[in-house]
């Protein structure tokens, strides 16, 4: 996994500190599909109200594909989360 990817993932956990959020919001608008992707698995699976929050802000921002990619990775974090 690429560094941008990791960041985006180890921030995620820490979405609640206010100096992380925007560094998350551009992590989600990222030009690498991946780290968008990951970002934005990473944010829904912390599933808390400020990561939430910071992934309505990166939709607000994000062109029509950047956002299919936020989607794409909530529907991961949510298929890994389906019972089995």
């Amino acid at each position: 996994m690429a560094a941008p990817c990791r960041a985006g993932r180890c921030l995620a956990a820490f979405a609640d500190v206010p100096e992380v959020a925007p560094v998350l919001v551009r992590l989600l608008l990222d030009q690498d599909t991946a780290v968008t992707r990951e970002t934005a698995r990473a944010l829904a699976e912390a599933g808390t109200p400020t990561a939430s929050r910071i992934v309505a802000q990166g939709l607000a921002a994000a062109d029509d594909s950047r956002a299919d990619w936020i989607e794409t990775g909530l529907r991961d974090a949510l298929a890994d989360d389906a019972p089995r």
